[in-house]
């Protein structure tokens, strides 16, 4: 488990000004995990800090889109006058980086708590560069020229214009230069060229290996993260359900990476 001084989380000031957000950017070059305790903010405040970072993507998931502000998805256990679902649950999906089934995933996420339940609904991360770091050289030269195809297998994503792609397995980050085991449990469907059953248990081994967690972050209101999602792994976990939890998310793709 990390501490607070680690260089995995790197706390900001608890109100950075809006004016400085250009602090975040090169924050995020550093340290791919940043918490801010930020202040009550409405949605378009929220979207004006993922506006400072780069080009919001829209979420793909349509009837979670926040109303007042479609360019945020909304995970929450709300239900509407019908009993119906007004929020996504991801609790099923596992270790994953968001969206690594399309050929161009969002660079960074923002997470924000607007209600958080009683207890439970923690969310564990786990660093890319240190997964890398928990195989050795053997391991790291047999892999390097491996390709592993990422698939939302989901029937739900039916509808998407992309839900499969291609990813080496291990790669240099962008800014930092650093080599990273390029896993994601919940996407990753197979190794190319490698037989089934040796694919398979090559997976199994590095999604065993994401356990535990860097970082555990116990969620308070008006909570922000904000990762990179090209080194940081991430879940959601159960939660107690007599209370609300209600959490907006905002990705972004960074206007200085291809």
């Amino acid at each position: 488990m990390t501490s607070a001084a680690d260089p995995l989380l790197r706390p900001l000031p608890l109100r950075l000004p809006w004016a400085e957000r250009g602090a975040l950017r090169e924050a995020l070059r550093e340290h791919p995990l940043v918490h801010l305790a930020a202040p009550e903010l409405s949605p378009g405040q929220l979207m004006g800090l993922a506006e400072g970072l780069g080009e919001p993507d829209l979420p793909l998931r349509v009837n979670f889109r926040l109303p007042e502000e479609p360019r945020l998805l909304r995970f929450s256990n709300r239900l509407d006058e019908r009993g119906g679902k007004l929020g996504a649950n991801a609790i099923k999906t596992g270790w994953h980086l968001d969206a690594s089934y399309r050929s161009r995933s969002p660079h960074v996420s923002l997470l924000y708590a607007v209600a958080v339940p009683p207890s439970g609904g923690d969310t564990h991360f786990k660093s890319l560069y240190r997964l890398y770091e928990q195989f050795g050289p053997a391991e790291h030269a047999a892999w390097q020229s491996l390709v592993v195809e990422h698939e939302a297998a989901s029937d739900y994503f039916d509808e998407y214009e992309q839900r499969i792609t291609q990813r080496p397995l291990i790669r240099r980050h962008p800014d930092s230069g650093r080599p990273l085991l390029l896993a994601c449990p919940a996407y990753a469907a197979r190794v190319l060229g490698m037989p089934v059953a040796g694919s398979r248990a090559l997976l199994d081994r590095i999604a065993a290996a994401c356990d535990p967690p860097d970082h555990v972050h116990r969620w308070r209101p008006h909570d922000l993260l904000v990762w990179d999602n090209e080194a940081m792994l991430h879940r959601a976990t159960p939660f107690d359900t007599s209370g609300l939890r209600e959490l907006w998310r905002a990705q972004v793709f960074l206007t200085d990476r291809d």
